[in-house]
């Protein structure tokens, strides 16, 4: 079941992207208990806070 959204705006886009299983069983190992989506948006967050210093 999905979580609710953090924050003030609703999810309305939709990431898809393809993986070998092999790259899929990576990201369960090292995303711990989070969700893939949370882990992933967690990825995006991090790199766009790296790349423009905020």
């Amino acid at each position: 079941m999905a979580g609710r959204p953090r924050g003030s705006a609703a999810r309305d886009e939709m990431l898809r992207i393809r993986m070998t299983s092999s790259g899929m069983s990576a990201l369960d190992r090292v995303r711990g208990s989070v969700t893939r989506s949370d882990y992933v948006r967690r990825l995006i967050s991090d790199d766009v806070k790296k790349k423009t210093g905020q």
